[in-house]
């Protein structure tokens, strides 16, 4: 399940759009979290009309598109999350190709886990190392993360390809961490601080 996040300020033109490149998607296992920034116009009453159970509307005081997604990411009801502009939309073949997140947030040290999946005909073309470059941003910028990592399973060179990509370092293996199909499997653990990260 996935909580898709959008922040809401004074987009009555272009909301009904963006909320329905969401409902027409072939995926069908989220719920629409939009946080209403104390818009002006008639944004609302554009959300109110749509009546659809899959869309909770939350209304805040204005403090701005961070505040907004922060806000969102706290009604989420879902472990994974996906942020959407209001005045933009997801793309016209309406599939979900890939998720990523930003899960097991430590406000005390600064930090989070990242995860993603992509569907594999989506391989190759770096679309997981824009999203990636994107979180880290959102991360560092945003929510004023010092530290985020990641882990792969030993031998996933396209992964270990993508942290690289984006400034990851690589820190140590813990062995023997998983066991699949009747194998124990070694972990790699990456990371990158908001001090190296370079969009």
């Amino acid at each position: 399940m996935i909580s898709v996040v959008i922040p809401l300020y004074n987009k009555e033109r272009y909301i009904e759009r963006a909320v329905y490149s969401v409902l027409s998607q072939t995926f069908q296992l989220f719920e629409i979290v939009i946080v209403n920034d104390g818009s002006t116009d008639g944004s609302v009453s554009v959300i109110e009309r749509m009546n659809n159970p899959l869309i909770r509307l939350i209304h805040q005081k204005n403090g701005g598109v961070s505040a907004a997604r922060n806000r969102g990411i706290e009604e989420a009801r879902f472990e994974y999350i996906a942020f959407l502009d209001a005045d933009d939309e997801w793309k016209e073949n309406h599939d979900l190709i890939g998720t990523i997140n930003l899960g097991n947030v430590e406000e005390s040290c600064f930090m989070s886990d990242t995860c993603y999946m992509l569907s594999p005909q989506y391989w190759g073309q770096g679309i997981m190392t824009e999203v990636l470059q994107a979180v880290l941003k959102y991360a560092f910028d945003e929510i004023e993360l010092n530290r985020v990592q990641a882990e792969v399973f030993d031998g996933n060179v396209a992964s270990v390809h993508v942290l690289t990509k984006c400034g990851m370092r690589f820190e140590g293996i813990a062995r023997q961490k998983y066991y699949k199909k009747d194998t124990f499997i070694d972990t790699a653990q990456y990371a990158v601080l908001k001090s190296d990260f370079k969009e």
